[in-house]
């Protein structure tokens, strides 16, 4: 399934409402839309939402077929970020176009200030780091919730976003642990593949563990409720079930109330993973349903350690328990 992006982006100092209301005003066809993290900025995007609304519905532009409406509202996008630029001659302006098909994806893109283009990037599957990185110096990490397909969707009621990494640890061993906890709770879904791991707690959160490599498991997830009690309970459903693991984890609402950043990880390993690039290659090894692994012998009557709200490897969880730890 592929799904292409096309960006305008600014950091947000002491100019958010000229730049909102700027691009609100003036770009009619893309989603505007306020981010706190990694920075505080704003970004203007033409996704493939798009493409399912026939161009005979934009009564005030004059396209003459899908394809005329695609290759001009994309295009208006690009050729707005440099005269936006001029009206905000102290601000860098990003440009950044993503392409991700078959789990691979690679961006391009360019920087503009008052104008004039001062840095271009051809494209790459990390481009879009050393963009943003031009506009905000302290911007780190691949993942950026902007560029997700979730980042804009109100209608699943989104509120915000998790990501996070799990070294030197296997795929079927985190499924076991999680359906052994809430694989006869009704209110989980957990489905696996090859590569793949899907724990949802339906209309609360949902956590998406990837395999990378042998070594390497990313963790990407989403939000729907972003009361107190879910939140809680979503930190302390990601720690118990990695207790005793190597791990980083970050989650995020998007209106920028709640953030945080836990795990095992060393902070110098956790910066290398999380700049590390996990869309490279394609993932088409992965088949398209999930279904359980074979020989699935459920385990039952295993209880959790009691939640001490904190991410300590001395918490008495499955991997805890797996490993004897005291």
């Amino acid at each position: 399934m592929s799904y292409i992006t096309y960006n305008l982006i600014a950091k947000i100092e002491n100019n958010r409402d000229a730049l909102i209301e700027a691009l609100t005003k003036n770009l009619r066809y893309q989603y505007v839309h306020e981010f706190f993290t990694p920075f505080h900025g704003v970004v203007c995007q033409t996704n493939d939402n798009l493409r399912e609304v026939p161009f005979t519905r934009f009564t005030e532009e004059n396209f003459n077929n899908e394809a005329d409406k695609i290759y001009k509202v994309e295009n208006q996008l690009r050729d707005y970020s440099i005269e936006l630029s001029k009206s905000f001659a102290d601000t860098e302006i990003a440009f950044i176009n993503v392409d991700c098909f078959g789990g691979k994806c690679s961006s391009n893109g360019f920087v503009v200030k008052n104008g004039q283009k001062i840095y271009v990037n051809d494209g790459h599957h990390s481009a879009h780091m050393d963009i943003l990185k031009k506009i905000s110096a302290d911007y780190s990490g691949w993942h950026f919730h902007p560029f997700t397909r979730n980042f804009y969707s109100r209608k699943a009621g989104v509120k915000g976003g998790i990501m996070g990494d799990i070294v030197n640890f296997t795929l079927p061993a985190i499924w076991m642990s999680f359906d052994i906890e809430f694989g006869k709770n009704p209110a989980y879904r957990i489905v696996i593949a090859k590569n793949e791991l899907l724990v949802e707690k339906e209309n609360f959160f949902e956590f998406y563990f990837m395999k990378i490599d042998d070594n390497w498991l990313k963790i990407l997830g989403t939000i729907f409720d972003d009361s107190a009690e879910n939140l809680a309970d979503m930190e302390n459903t990601m720690s118990e079930n990695l207790s005793g693991l190597e791990y980083q984890v970050q989650f995020d609402l998007f209106d920028g109330s709640f953030q945080k950043k836990t795990g095992t990880l060393p902070a110098e390993l956790g910066f290398e993973v999380a700049q590390r690039s996990y869309r490279y290659k394609a993932f088409n090894e992965r088949p398209f349903q999930f279904h359980p692994p074979e020989n699935n012998s459920r385990q039952t009557g295993s209880k959790q350690g009691e939640n001490t709200g904190s991410f300590s490897n001395e918490k008495k969880g499955f991997f805890s328990r797996l490993f004897r730890r005291k």
